[in-house]
């Protein structure tokens, strides 16, 4: 093999790995995309996904101007001929200009003239790719456009190409997927910051994976449980070796030493509010050969002092309630008594028992006990965003990166970078508080 060609084959096996490596890291679509340019000679853009009604989608490129990237992906995508060519191709199959679109149809386009020759783009040659399509995610594109000044593809240009297109078909394929398995730890996440108890996951060496809302509002609060050098601690430290030795029990558990049930712990709080209530099991993952088995340790811990309120328009929406009936079946919820709740409503008490007949009615229940327990349990204690800054915070933690390959550190506790901050987040509030609707969850 000549010198030449073995820069080649070394070129290309350096691209190659680029496109694996951005699978796993999305900055590395960028360095992908300036070892296409340097290899193809010509300006590339990635679109994954392409832009979309309502959806950017992402658009990398190493050579044109933020300016044109942004106005692509909010306005030109609609109008990009050589996009909609594309669209009826097969994916993974490379298309060499004139192929696809023809010189007329793209230079009399409002594409051609308004967004590629301001950056002395030239209608063709061009090279391009439906690279991947997914039913969740979108259409993935490659497009190689030539400027003035650079001279046309050859046929090394193709050739180079075309093996190129298998390794990047296959490169979106996994980070497509990479994208959905990290919606769906979105979506998980999400769930658990809608529950009103705090959870923290520590793995078998006893860092602390991930914590959920609830959980890291406790631990901020530094009143009975916090994060130290050593780990979680406590107000004292008798508490905190019995709690160490409590997660050390069940550690070992998990390598199958002895059986393992639920144990407690009463955490005293230094602000003399009544004691966190710390409950630790462990949750087993089968191993990865079938033959082992992995795990984690779950601790819950509950505050006593946290005043639950039930959402009032979910009261009216779940059991069909009055704004009356919901106003006393919150007061209820809070652990009032029936007098207490009616001065609060500035009601009589007659008027509030009258009312109650008709909750017991609605929500099947037929004691004050019965219907305070169904209150509790049920979903209208999941947590929900109090106020439109609120539901604005965990919209802005949607569009904020989850999963990261890195590990961040808590103090000196290894916590994993994509669990840490599970901010609540859900398309709903999304929609509910940005797009002005009823703001209530919906209810079937």
């Amino acid at each position: 093999m000549g010198a030449s060609k073995r820069r080649g084959s070394l070129r290309l096996d350096q691209l190659i790995g680029q496109l694996y490596d951005a699978t796993l890291d999305p900055k590395g679509w960028l360095a992908a995309a300036e070892e296409l340019e340097r290899c193809l000679g010509g300006v590339v853009v990635l679109s994954l996904p392409h832009p979309r009604p309502g959806d950017p989608g992402r658009v990398v490129t190493a050579s044109i101007a933020h300016r044109f990237i942004e106005s692509y992906k909010h306005d030109y995508f609609m109008v990009d001929p050589f996009q909609h060519s594309r669209d009826h191709a097969s994916a993974g199959i490379l298309e060499f200009g004139r192929e696809s679109v023809a010189d007329e149809q793209v230079e009399s386009s409002r594409f051609f003239r308004e967004w590629m020759q301001p950056q002395g783009l030239l209608s063709h040659p061009f090279l391009g790719a439906l690279i991947e399509c997914d039913d969740l995610m979108g259409n993935a594109y490659l497009a190689v456009f030539r400027s003035r000044d650079q001279p046309c593809f050859g046929a090394a240009e193709r050739r180079l190409g075309q093996q190129l297109m298998p390794h990047l078909r296959r490169a979106m394929q996994i980070y497509f997927r990479n994208a959905r398995l990290e919606q769906e730890l979105q979506a998980h996440a999400s769930v658990l910051d809608h529950w009103p108890t705090g959870l923290v996951l520590i793995d078998r060496r006893g860092h602390i994976h991930s914590m959920n809302q609830t959980a890291e509002r406790l631990v901020g609060e530094n009143d009975g449980l916090s994060i130290g050098r050593e780990g979680l601690r406590t107000a004292s430290a008798p508490t905190t070796h019995a709690l160490q030795q409590l997660l050390s029990d069940a550690s070992g558990s998990i390598e199958g030493a002895a059986p393992w049930r639920p144990v407690g712990l009463l955490l005293p709080r230094p602000s003399g509010h009544r004691a966190l209530e710390v409950v630790v099991t462990r949750i087993y993952q089968p191993g990865e050969s079938g033959g082992g088995r992995r795990g984690m340790l779950a601790l819950f811990v509950s505050d006593p002092e946290v005043e639950m309120e039930t959402p009032f328009e979910l009261l009216r929406c779940l059991y069909s309630l009055t704004p009356s009936e919901a106003a006393l079946a919150r007061e209820l919820s809070s652990g009032r008594n029936l007098e207490q709740g009616a001065a609060n409503l500035g009601i009589t008490p007659g008027t509030a028992r009258q009312r109650l007949g008709q909750i017991f009615a609605k929500t099947g229940t037929t004691r004050q006990a019965a219907l305070v327990r169904l209150l509790l349990v049920g979903s209208a204690q999941l947590r929900w965003p109090r106020n439109e800054t609120e539901a604005g915070d965990w919209h802005t933690a949607l569009r904020a990166p989850f999963a990261q390959s890195a590990t961040a550190t808590l103090g000196s506790i290894g916590v994993h970078g994509a669990a840490r901050k599970m901010q609540p987040v859900a398309a709903y509030f999304r929609e509910e508080f940005r797009g002005g609707l009823s703001r209530t969850p919906i209810c079937l």
